[in-house]
Formats: C-alpha cells, sequence, structure tokens
C-alpha cells in the first residue's frame, strides 16, 4: 500500500514496542537487585525510550486517519461505478492523480479492488467469479 496509509501499521507497532520496552525496563529495574549504576542507567534509558514510543505513535494518529480517509474517498467512488477515469476519482476528491493511479494500482494487485486498469480508466469487474480455479477441486467434490 502507499506510504501515508502504512502509517496506521507504524502507530500499532510503536504502542507495542513502547509497552514492551516500559514492561521490560521496569521488569529489570525494579525486580533484581541492583549491582551496578551502568545497568540501573539503560534500564531506565530503556523504559525512557518506550514511552517516548509511545508518544511518537499518538502523534501518528490523526495522519493515519486522514491518509485512511483519503483512501476510503478513492475505494468509496471506484467501487460504486462500472467505468472510472482516473482523472475523473482525481478531481472529485481533489487528490494528486499519482497518488490516486497507485492506490487504485495498489488495490487491484492486493485484491481489494476487483477490476482493471486501461490507460486512465479504471473498469470494475462485476462478473462472478469462481470459488475455486478449475483444476482445483471444492471440499466436498470427488476429485477425478
Amino acid at each position: 500500500m502507499s506510504p501515508d496509509v502504512d502509517r496506521g501499521a507504524t502507530t500499532c507497532c510503536l504502542f507495542m514496542l513502547g509497552l514492551m520496552a516500559i514492561l521490560f525496563g521496569a521488569m529489570a529495574y525494579f525486580l533484581p537487585p541492583h549491582m551496578d549504576p551502568v545497568f540501573d542507567t539503560l534500564f531506565i534509558a530503556l523504559i525512557i525510550s518506550g514511552i517516548l514510543m509511545i508518544v511518537f505513535g499518538i502523534t501518528l494518529i490523526p495522519s493515519s486517519n486522514r491518509a485512511r480517509r483519503k483512501v476510503r474517498s478513492i475505494y468509496e467512488i471506484a467501487a460504486v461505478r462500472k467505468e472510472v477515469t482516473i482523472t475523473e476519482i482525481s478531481s472529485e476528491t481533489g487528490l494528486d492523480y499519482e497518488f490516486v493511479r497507485k492506490v487504485i494500482t495498489d488495490s487491484i494487485i492486493y485484491g481489494r479492488l476487483h477490476g482493471y486498469l486501461e490507460d486512465d480508466l479504471f473498469v470494475r469487474d462485476t462478473g462472478a467469479r469462481q470459488r475455486y480455479p478449475s483444476r482445483q477441486k471444492g471440499l466436498f467434490e470427488a476429485s477425478d
């Protein structure tokens, strides 16, 4: 997916890593007996870095929500119409032409939109798809 949309995954990873860093730093600092000030300093640094990761993850939430709204507006237009040009989607959403083209191309590749691109035109596939490819049988069908 586009780099703007991957911020949601980055936010989630930062939260998880931050929580783990705080947890491990606190366990290492408070549980064993304190023997060396160097290790105590490292564990405190681990706790502080965990807090910073969580704060940075919180600051990414608004931008990831904006990016999702942009992509959702593209999906809404492309999924409703049988044929639509990328220029029309770009003018209706107010987004850059190349960004819209990249989102639609990625969505076709990853199976979120069914259809194909012909130059500037996106044509939605409305035909029914087979559940299994012709060489593969269903769960309850007898094989030849």
